[in-house]
């Protein structure tokens, strides 16, 4: 069947914090992989395409928060409207005899709803300087813990600087939460290019320079060439990593 499962909630009004935690496990013994990942989407739907992506962790994590001001890197800060949001297990590995699975999902309200911090999809690009028509070093492919690297953004430019490099792409699994980060990085020690590994389970492509999510949820050829255009549309390059 379809890889992707929802589980749909309610967020009461004046939510100010979203914590969710899962586990699994195989239904009997087995040598077989089991891996299950994890996303989130808000009331805007989890249809296609339509904007209500607030996160994804693969497996690398088994917990993360979402509040209007800070959230587990991975998943987007923000307003958390009143209404059905959804989380996302998906699939990748499941044994034969099937898996079992635990979610938790805890909210907090507040009195009176916090009006001071911007939605981090509103950052504005940071612009860089130009420089002159030449040969440059530098890494289009990169992990943070924004996905399932083991260090920070910071951590990531100040090693690439002291390698030699002259710019490097973060390039993180399927979210956009490193962007707002490295657009609100104004002396960083080198160029660094917002990306996304477009990661599906029949292959990944990566996508630089476009601070929109794009839906990775892709099982057949059609659901592919779709995102294939919608790339295209926005006229950024979309680079096959390798086939699955």
């Amino acid at each position: 069947g379809h890889p992707y499962h929802y589980v749909p909630f309610e967020v009461p009004p004046r939510c100010s914090r979203i914590e969710v935690a899962y586990h699994f496990a195989p239904v009997s013994e087995t040598e077989e992989p089991a891996t299950v990942d994890i996303g989130i989407f808000d009331v805007r739907g989890t249809e296609p395409l339509t904007g209500g992506f607030r996160g994804w962790s693969g497996s690398a994590r088994r917990s993360f928060f979402i509040e209007r001001e800070s959230a587990t890197p991975g998943f987007l800060a923000g307003p958390l409207p009143a209404g059905s949001w959804s989380v996302v297990l998906g699939g990748y590995e499941i044994p034969e005899a099937g898996l079992r699975w635990w979610l938790t999902i805890a909210l907090e309200t507040s009195q009176r709803a916090r009006r001071t911090a911007p939605d981090p999809s509103g950052s504005s690009p940071r612009l860089s300087r130009p420089r002159a028509p030449g040969w440059y070093r530098g890494d289009l492919h990169s992990h943070t813990d924004h996905s399932d690297g083991s260090n920070s953004i910071a951590e990531m430019a100040h090693f690439a600087k002291k390698r030699g490099l002259d710019y490097l792409a973060i390039t993180d699994h399927n979210t956009t939460s490193h962007m707002p980060v490295i657009d609100g990085w104004r002396d960083a020690p080198l160029l660094l290019v917002p990306g996304e590994e477009v990661t599906t389970y029949s292959g990944h492509a990566n996508v630089w320079g476009l601070r929109e999510w794009v839906d990775f949820r892709v099982t057949t050829d059609e659901e592919m060439h779709r995102v294939f255009r919608w790339v295209e549309a926005r006229k950024r390059p979309f680079s096959m990593n390798h086939p699955k």
